[in-house]
Parts: C-alpha cells; structure tokens; sequence
C-alpha cells in the first residue's frame, strides 16, 4: 500500500472515530435532557399535586362545616310540612321565618385543576389513572354543584318576589320584624308549606347528598395523591 493511501486510511478512521464521538456526545446531551425534562415534569406535577390536596383539604372542611349548619334545620322543615308547627311553635321558632330565604352556595376551589389541566406531559408517569381520576371529578362535581346552587338560588328568589308583590308583611320582615300576619301565613298558607318542601327537596334531598359525597370523593382523592408523592419522593 502506497503511502498516501495509508495516509487516506488514516484520515477516514480519524474521521470516522470523530463522527463516532459525536455522535455519542449528541447522544448522550439528548438523554440529560430528556432526564432533566423529566425530573422539571415531576417537578411540576409535585406542585400541581400539593395545591391539589391543600384545595381538597380546605373544600372538606368547609363542606363538613356547612353540612353541621344544615342539619339542625332540617326539623323545622318537617315540622313545617307535616303542619305539626302550630302557630305559636312558629313563634317560638327563630329561624323559621327565614329557612328558605338564603343559601349557602358552595364552589369546588379549582386552582390545583387549573393547574393541571394546563400541564403537558409526554412522559408516562405511575399517577396516569390517578391524573384522569381528579380531571373525571372536577368535571362531575364543578356543574353538579352550580346546577344545585343555582337551582337553589332561584329558588329564594322566586319566594322574595312573591312576597314582595303580595305579602303586606314583607317590608318588616326584612327589617327582623315580625308580625301576626306573617306568623298566620307561614302556619295556614299551603302555598308557603309547598315553597318549604321544594326548598327541602332540594337543599336536603339533591344538595346536601351532593356535599357528603363530595366530601367523601374529596378526602379519598386528597389521600390518593399524598400516598402518590410520597411515593415519588421515596424512589
């Protein structure tokens, strides 16, 4: 072999170990950062799951508390529907003139959904089913609970209207004033005892089922994701 083909032979292995070790190079900055890709993935999703449950806790526990407020009421509402409240039981009743004027609506915080559902990820994560289960309920539970309370809302609206184009009574009671002759409508009028049970249909019967099971989903969703970050934490 001539010199100036073993000179070629030369020049190609170098070249060709040159393409060899850039190759690898390229391989290997494309594997550090798909590793740092995934671990700012992680990252991220550690956020989206901690706002997750710190939303979730407070959701229980404002909704552990309304349903406390609720409950006590429930009896005037019978007591009202089976006409066993008398006249002076109205009377000594302090909330019964004002059970189907308010309510108290309540509103899924959704900063952690928000959150997530913002997040891209190609990656498959371990929490795949878990990321699915919390879109699934914030998807049910968010107009589940607006349809109730806006239900609800109509509701004491339609009741404020019909008094105050026909109950003469209407201007002293809302200043906390209470007459005979309101006292004589809410004990006789079966009209007033029909605004009452669709009242108790749906506060007791659609909304305040909606909350416990809210608060039970909540809580088993809130424990489902801690267990998966610790879990990461712990590999």
């Amino acid at each position: 072999m001539s010199g100036k083909s073993k000179g070629l032979g030369r020049y190609l292995s170098y070249a060709f170990g040159e393409i060899i070790l850039v190759v690898i190079g390229i391989l290997i900055a494309l594997f550090i950062k798909g590793e740092y890709e995934q671990a700012q993935k992680n990252d991220d999703l550690e956020l989206i799951g901690l706002q997750i449950i710190d939303d979730l806790r407070r959701d229980t526990a404002d909704v552990s508390e309304m349903i406390k407020a609720y409950e006590p009421m429930e009896k005037h509402f019978l007591g009202i529907m089976s006409k066993k409240y008398t006249l002076d039981s109205l009377k000594a009743c302090g909330a019964c003139p004002y059970i189907i004027s308010s309510v108290a609506p309540f509103e899924p915080t959704q900063n952690g959904f928000i959150m997530l559902k913002e997040w891209k990820s190609s990656f498959d994560t371990s929490g795949d089913s878990l990321i699915h289960d919390t879109k699934f309920f914030y998807a049910q539970s968010i107009p589940t609970m607006e349809l109730i309370v806006e239900m609800l809302k109509d509701e004491v609206k339609a009741s404020l209207s019909d008094w105050r184009d026909n109950q003469a009574w209407y201007s002293e009671w809302v200043q906390g004033q209470r007459t005979e002759e309101m006292y004589q409508y809410m004990a006789n009028s079966p009209f007033y005892r029909n605004k009452v049970a669709n009242f108790y249909l749906l506060a007791y019967r659609n909304y305040l089922v909606g909350l416990a099971q809210y608060k039970d989903a909540a809580t088993e969703l809130a424990d489902r994701w801690e267990k998966e970050l610790q879990t990461d934490n712990n590999e």
